[in-house]
């Protein structure tokens, strides 16, 4: 092998490991081709030595270019370490950054997810479609309407209350932002009013992308709006129609509304009373030379206190300056525990005052006649009784023959019916003087214990002989254990004698006449009168107490009766503290009940 071309061979293998090689191949190829050119007269003696010598040379540049190349490439290695490190950094920190980002912006989207569906509203977007594409959750809970029925729909479906116009025409279609618009959405039969707000939304250069906004539900709200109108417009009528008048005003004083009863009588208008100090305006009372004067003024009293204010004797002036008598009820108007005004109802007293005088007036004249009534019947009783006594009197000598015979037998006969008709008409004079006694109160019971089954025997005894005669039964079912009674007995005989009377009066001959009385249970002692007579019409039940009244008025005559016997028992028995009570029907019989009150049995009873 050639010289030349070992050492060509050499450096391949050589150079390429050094870091110099490319400085060196073009001599070694030199050298080469002058070995060649000689004729290799030198070729076998510098074989040995060229590549020796070569090896050498190349190993001591290779040396130092490794030496120099080691350095510039732990240099350019420290430079790519601190590179890479500081590019790892920053690599680093911006993944951490990214991933802060991408937590915010998802803690930022559940926030607003759970607003969305925790807020009272809900939200709605349009696409460019200008049809919805979206709907949050709290639409089908706001509305009842599922969600799926208004996604893929335009705006269309919304009617704008006031106008008609759809609020897709209005701003949809101009993109126009809108707020607080209130409409009507109609999906199939169910029907919502809804306040909705919304605006455009654009892209990153400007291009439409729709429409995003909130809705809330209002149907609730405008129904009880509705209702509220209603019921205002209500209370207006009311007020309108009310012929008392009504007017409110404030904590100032300050009129705030009036009814038009109210304008009516104060010649006010509604216009001219509102914003007006109410005391000034129309409250005429204390001291006019200081009509703000809120101490001395009736009216607001009632912003003092909590309940209503009642005031009578006091006036109000009119807008001519005239003044009328008023009576009014004032009563705070409390809100959240606080009064913030009052309201006034007053009613123009004028013609009730007059028709009081009048009335006093009536009532001094009845009064006066009633009291010269009394005084006659007293008077007159005493001169008819007087006469009377004296022809009853007479009248049982001649009977008994105290100055001889009578003689005619007729005579008898009549002597005996002038005493009757005596002891009749006495009777009705006794009863008469008794009702005026009562009518003028100056009639006393003398009260003590009293023993009513004898009592009643008493009263049974004195109409036992009356009842035989008209073929009339009576009986006394009072039980003989009774406790005894505070009461007047010559006034309780007197009353059971007239009921007793009129009883077997009243009752056709083979009738029945029964007394009777109990304890009821709350205490009360109930004394009962019945019979099997004529009974009293239903009509003539709440009469036949009155003075001078009776039932049926051809039997009564018959029967001879002046109505004085009823009237006098009720007001005998209510000076007791009882009352009396009648029950009848028409040919079955009458009972009147006397109720006597437990204070009665009490007071009667011994003291241990």
């Amino acid at each position: 092998m050639k010289l030349s071309t070992r050492l060509r061979g050499s450096a391949r293998i050589i150079v390429p490991y050094a870091v110099g090689g490319i400085l060196w191949f073009p001599l070694v190829s030199a050298l080469s081709h002058l070995i060649d050119d000689t004729g290799g007269v030198f070729e076998h003696a510098i074989e040995t030595a060229g590549g020796v010598l070569f090896v050498v040379v190349s190993l001591v540049m290779v040396k130092r270019l490794l030496y120099r190349g080691v350095d510039r490439l732990r240099q350019v290695n420290e430079l790519l370490e601190e590179r890479v490190a500081a590019r790892t950094e920053d690599l680093r920190r911006e993944i951490s950054e990214r991933a802060r980002a991408e937590e915010t912006l998802r803690a930022s989207e559940q926030r607003f997810r759970d607003i969305a569906e925790a807020a009272s509203d809900w939200i709605w977007e349009i696409g460019p479609e200008l049809r919805f594409t979206n709907v949050s959750r709290r639409f089908a809970e706001a509305t009842g309407m599922p969600a799926a029925a208004l996604v893929g729909r335009t705006a269309e479906c919304f009617v704008e209350m006031a106008t008609g116009q759809s609020i897709h025409a209005a701003y949809v279609l101009g993109r126009r932002p809108f707020r607080d618009v209130a409409v009507v959405m109609r999906l199939g039969k169910i029907e919502r009013y809804l306040n909705m707000s919304g605006r455009p939304i654009g892209d990153a250069v400007g291009a439409f992308r729709g429409y995003r906004g909130t809705a809330s539900d209002i149907t609730e709200h405008r129904r009880d709006r509705r209702a509220a109108e209603r019921l205002q417009h209500h209370h207006e009528l009311i007020l309108r129609a009310l012929g008392e008048g009504v007017f409110g005003f404030d904590t100032r004083g300050h009129v705030t509304f009036v009814n038009p009863a109210a304008t009516e009588m104060t010649g006010w208008s509604i216009e001219e009373l509102v914003e007006r100090p109410v005391h000034a305006t129309l409250h005429q009372s204390g001291d006019e030379a200081n009509p703000a004067d809120f101490d001395g003024c009736s009216l607001y009293r009632a912003l003092k206190g909590r309940g209503a204010v009642r005031v009578s004797g006091e006036t109000f002036r009119r807008r001519d300056g005239s003044a009328f008598p008023v009576e009014f009820v004032c009563t705070p108007v409390i809100e959240d525990g606080a009064i913030v005004g009052a309201v006034v109802v007053f009613h123009d007293v004028t013609e009730r005052l007059r028709v009081e005088r009048e009335l006093f007036h009536a009532k001094d004249i009845a009064e006066n006649a009633t009291r010269a009534k009394s005084d006659f019947l007293a008077h007159m009783s005493h001169e008819l009784r007087t006469p009377l006594n004296a022809v009853i009197g007479f009248s049982d000598i001649i009977l008994a023959e105290t100055f001889g015979p009578v003689g005619n037998a007729r005579y008898r006969d009549y002597i005996q019916d002038i005493r009757r008709s005596g002891e009749h008409l006495l009777g009705v004079i006794s009863d008469i003087l008794d009702l005026s006694k009562i009518e003028a109160g100056k009639l006393e019971l003398a009260e003590r214990p009293t023993d009513v089954s004898a009592v009643v025997e008493d009263a049974l005894s004195m109409i036992r002989q009356t009842a035989e005669a008209r073929n009339c039964t009576i009986s006394n079912n009072v039980p003989g254990n009774l406790p005894p009674i505070l009461a007047d007995q010559r006034r309780l005989t007197q009353v059971l004698i007239n009921l007793l009377g009129n009883a077997v009066k009243f009752t056709p001959a083979g009738g029945h006449v029964m007394a009777a009385a109990e304890i009821e249970p709350d205490g009360a002692l109930l004394l009962k009168v019945t019979d099997t007579g004529i009974g009293i019409a239903p009509e003539d039940l709440s009469r036949v107490t009155d003075v001078f009244v009776q039932g049926n008025i051809h039997v009564a005559r018959e029967a001879a009766g002046a109505g004085l016997g009823l009237p006098l028992a009720k007001h005998l028995i209510e000076l007791h503290g009882g009352r009396l009570e009648i029950t009848s029907q028409i040919g079955v019989g009458t009972t009147v009940s006397l109720w006597f009150p437990p204070s009665r049995l009490d007071a009667a009873m011994p003291i241990a």
